[in-house]
């Protein structure tokens, strides 16, 4: 329970971290790619990949995701339309 409230707080901040620059200016694709491994464990090329393909692919994405984040894909669905799409 403690790594998953550690955890959350981690996502909270990148989440804030990511729309404060986004907001302020294009990311370089090295910070696209930071967030989005921090966040979903794969490179941002590979995680629009995966959600603009097909079913299996944007599965995948998701349960990467809710490895790396120890939650379900359904949260980090909601997390990948909160920032990325």
């Amino acid at each position: 329970m403690v790594f998953l409230k550690k955890r959350a707080g981690k996502v909270s901040k990148l989440v804030s971290q990511y729309q404060n620059l986004s907001s302020k200016r294009s990311l370089s694709n090295s910070e696209q790619n930071y967030f989005s491994r921090e966040l979903l464990g794969v490179d941002y090329n590979k995680a629009l990949h995966g959600m603009t393909k097909n079913q299996d692919e944007q599965n995948e994405l998701l349960e990467t995701g809710a490895e790396v984040n120890g939650t379900s894909s359904e949260q980090v669905s909601s997390i990948i339309m909160e920032i990325f799409l």
